[in-house]
């Protein structure tokens, strides 16, 4: 085993380490390995967060995207239901001649209503994603919970402009099917999904 401490190797049997005498009771066995060609030398073991905690992480993550963008979409209903009831009323009690071309007016309203929903969820969902990601803290809300956090290939907080690219890297995700680029995560030596992949990120655990 090594020390937590300095990384020094110690002999299971030793109740302290003989390098800087720290009690082997604080030691952790698997924090440490030996690196290749280092001449032995310990280096902290990185833990990567794999397919199933990524997951329910994510749901936690839509739960709670959820809740405002629901208050923000019903605002939104409101606001074009009370525009299209006037409309509707003005049709029922107007010319008739005038009905038919009055409702095919209404149509690229509802068309722009609908690309208006579909837009302000998209956004949501980035400013989520990438801004949390990138921010200090390194993970969304639900990552943190699991004690996760997203870095790039060396370990290191990723700028919002990557962040960005393993958002919209899920987009291409969609594109796969059977979900094959989120399975991925659970077989691919550092855990990585498609959206990792295109990104040259990693989620790993906080140590």
């Amino acid at each position: 085993m090594f020390c937590s401490a300095c990384g020094a190797q110690v002999q299971e049997t030793n109740r302290f380490c003989p390098a800087c005498g720290r009690a082997m009771s604080q030691a952790s066995p698997a924090a440490y390995a030996a690196q290749p060609g280092t001449g032995g030398a310990p280096i902290r073991r990185i833990h990567y967060g794999g397919f199933w905690i990524r997951f329910i992480a994510s749901v936690v993550d839509g739960l709670i995207i959820s809740i405002p963008l629901s208050f923000v979409v019903i605002m939104t209903v409101g606001v074009f239901g009370g525009a299209a009831a006037i409309h509707f009323h003005d049709l029922f009690h107007g010319d008739p001649e005038r009905f038919l071309p009055r409702l095919f007016e209404f149509i690229p309203a509802f068309i722009g209503f609908f690309f208006l929903i579909v837009i302000i969820s998209m956004a949501a969902h980035w400013l989520y994603y990438a801004m949390l990601e990138s921010s200090s803290r390194q993970a969304t809300v639900g990552k943190m919970i699991f004690n996760l956090r997203v870095t790039d290939m060396a370990g290191n907080r990723i700028s919002f402009g990557r962040a960005t690219g393993r958002y919209f890297g899920k987009v291409v995700n969609g594109f796969v099917p059977l979900a094959i680029g989120y399975i991925i995560a659970g077989f691919t030596e550092k855990k990585q999904a498609l959206h990792d992949f295109i990104a040259a990120t990693v989620v790993m655990y906080n140590e």
